[in-house]
């Protein structure tokens, strides 16, 4: 699995951390500093070797109360989206 993380820093430019096999922990701490700002979106994978360009398996975006997810399993697709 890889845990693809994306932060916005406040000078306009965008982090961008890829972690090969993240824990549940690390997934955990990921989600909680999600807050629909700078950091909104934790990416997951079930490829080890995923990078740029590879489609997510399971996303999730938002925080701050806001909350979209949505991912493959097999052949079907699901989303869910919760707003304030």
């Amino acid at each position: 699995m890889t845990e693809h993380f994306v932060k916005n820093s406040d000078n306009g430019e965008i982090e961008s951390r890829w972690h090969s096999d993240p824990t549940w922990s690390e997934i955990e701490t990921c989600i909680r500093c999600l807050d629909n700002d700078c950091c909104s979106s934790l990416s997951l994978y079930r490829d080890s070797e995923a990078c740029d360009g590879a489609v997510a398996d399971f996303e999730i975006n938002g925080g701050d109360g806001t909350c979209q997810m949505h991912g493959n399993i097999g052949e079907k697709y699901y989303h869910y989206c919760d707003e304030k």
